[in-house]
C-alpha cells in the first residue's frame, strides 16, 4: 500500500467533470452535499460521507449548494469495488487529517506513517461496511454510551434528549441491532474497563477503579463484578493476565 497523493479542497466546489485515476481514490466529504456519479451508479453525498473509487473508474459530481472535501490516492487497496459509507463517529476524519498533515510536512518516516494511517482508514471503512445497522443512529448511541463509562450520573433516559428519539423506541431499536439493551451494553462496557484497570493499574484502589468505571458505590461495583466474572475485583487482580 502506497499513498501517492493527499489533499483538501477547501475552496467550495460546485461541480467536477467526469474523470478517472490510475490509482484508488478515497474521498471524504467535509461540508455541503453533492450528487456524485461513480461508474453506473449515482450517490447522494452528505457531510462525513466517504466514497472509495477503484482505479480507472469514471466519476463526476455536481451540487446545488457548494461543498468541500479531502481525498487520498493510493495503489494496492483491496476493496471489492465502489464503496460509500458514513463516518459515524468522526474517527476516519481524525485519521484523514493526520494523514494530510504528515503527507505535506514530510516528517521523519512520513511515508510509512502515511501508509499506516491509510491502512487504519481502510479498516474503519471495512468496519462500517460490514456493520450496516438498519437504524443508523445506533452508531451515535454506542459512542454516547462509551463516552459516559465514567459518569456515575448518567441515565439511560439521557439518550432520548441526546438523540431526539423516544426512549422506548431507542430500547427496541438498540436491542434489535445489538442483541442487548442499552443498560446491559453499558454495564458490559464498564466491566470490561474494570478488568483492564484491575490488571494494568495495580496501584489503583478498588474504590478508584469503581469510580473510573462510573460506579459511585464500590460495594455495588464489587457485587456486580463478581456476578459477571465469578471473582471479586481483588481476586481478579491477582489472576494471571489472559
Amino acid at each position: 500500500m502506497n499513498v501517492s497523493f493527499c489533499d483538501k479542497n477547501l475552496l467550495p466546489i460546485g461541480s467536477y467533470i467526469e474523470h478517472a485515476h490510475k490509482n484508488w481514490e478515497i474521498i471524504y466529504n467535509l461540508s455541503g452535499e453533492n450528487l456524485s456519479k461513480i461508474g453506473e451508479n449515482t450517490y447522494n453525498i452528505s457531510p462525513n460521507d466517504i466514497m472509495v473509487i477503484p482505479p480507472e473508474t469514471p466519476h463526476d459530481g455536481n451540487s446545488d449548494s457548494l461543498y468541500t472535501d479531502m481525498y487520498v490516492q493510493a495503489d494496492k487497496l483491496d476493496f471489492c469495488g465502489v464503496t460509500v459509507i458514513h463516518d459515524h463517529d468522526g474517527n476516519i476524519l481524525t485519521l484523514f487529517n493526520m494523514l494530510h498533515r504528515m503527507f505535506w510536512q514530510k516528517e521523519n518516516n512520513y511515508a510509512n506513517i502515511c501508509d499506516a494511517l491509510l491502512d487504519s482508514i481502510c479498516q474503519y471503512i471495512k468496519k462500517y461496511t460490514t456493520e450496516n445497522y438498519r437504524h443508523t443512529f445506533i452508531y451515535k448511541l454506542k459512542n454516547y454510551l462509551y463516552e459516559n463509562i465514567s459518569n456515575p450520573d448518567f441515565r439511560i433516559t439521557d439518550m432520548a434528549a441526546y438523540s431526539g428519539y423516544d426512549i422506548d423506541y431507542i430500547r427496541r431499536s438498540f436491542y434489535a441491532e445489538i442483541g442487548t439493551t442499552p443498560s446491559k451494553y453499558l454495564v458490559e462496557l464498564r466491566i470490561s474497563l474494570a478488568k483492564r484497570l484491575l490488571l494494568q493499574e495495580s496501584f489503583v484502589s478498588i474504590r478508584d477503579v469503581a469510580a473510573k468505571c462510573g460506579f459511585s458505590d464500590s460495594f455495588y461495583f464489587s457485587t456486580l463484578f463478581r456476578k459477571r466474572t465469578g471473582l471479586t475485583p481483588s481476586q481478579y487482580r491477582k489472576k494471571d493476565p489472559e
